[in-house]
This record gives C-alpha cells, structure tokens and sequence, in this order.
C-alpha cells in the first residue's frame, strides 16, 4: 500500500522483532552462547492463552523481560567460579582474579601468566 499502513502477520513479521530482541540480549550479556540466548528469550515471553498451540511458547515476545534478565545468566566459560561478567580473564581460569598491574587483564590470561591473550606483566 503506497502512502499508507497495512496489517501483516506471520513468521516473516517476527523474524525482525525476534533478531532485534536477540541483539539486544547480546549487548546486554555479550557472554552467552546461542543455546542460552535461544532459552533467555524463550523463557522471558509474556503468557497468552490464545497462543497455546500457536506458538512453541504459548507466549509474546517481551524484550524488556528477555534483556532486563539477560544479565542474571551469566556463563562462567573458563569454569574458576567467576561470571565473565565479572572475570578479568573470561578464557583462563583464574580464580584469584589477580592483576598484579592493575591494567584490568587477569595476570593468567597476561603474556607469560599461561594465557597469552594480551597485556604484560608488567608495565616496561
């Protein structure tokens, strides 16, 4: 309709919403892996009884919820006890968190800590 509204529906119609809530969940827990992101947004849906059957949830998409809990999912890939979130070396496990430079990168994720992923020991 040129110049005007029109009413569509159907999955051509959520594939932008449902991606665009996806990518605000990332940005808000960039941490996440496909599996967790598919259950944060899955499980974050508002109830609707008119839906049971019609969609694999039973549930609307609600961004707010998907993203404000987002960040209540926190993977702790290198297995130290630490959300990556929170962990100065989200790759090696350090459950220390010991950054004897204070540069923010974990000493054992630093060149010559075992990580190799950046920064140095020391500051030279």
């Amino acid at each position: 309709m040129i110049g005007g509204y029109s009413s569509f529906s159907g999955t051509s119609m959520a594939t932008p919403h449902v991606s665009g809530v996806a990518g605000l969940v990332l940005a808000a827990n960039p941490g996440l892996s496909m599996l967790q992101l598919r259950e944060q947004i899955l499980r974050n849906g508002d109830p609707i009884t008119s839906m049971d059957g019609t969609t694999a949830t039973g549930m609307r998409l609600n961004a707010y919820k998907a993203v404000t809990n987002a960040v209540t999912v926190a993977p702790d890939r290198d297995g130290d006890g630490d959300p990556d979130l929170n962990d100065n070396c989200p790759y090696v496990a350090n459950a220390t968190q010991a950054d004897a430079n204070a540069d923010g990168i974990g000493d054992a994720c630093a060149c010559g800590g075992g990580g190799g992923c950046g920064g140095a020991l020391t500051d030279e």
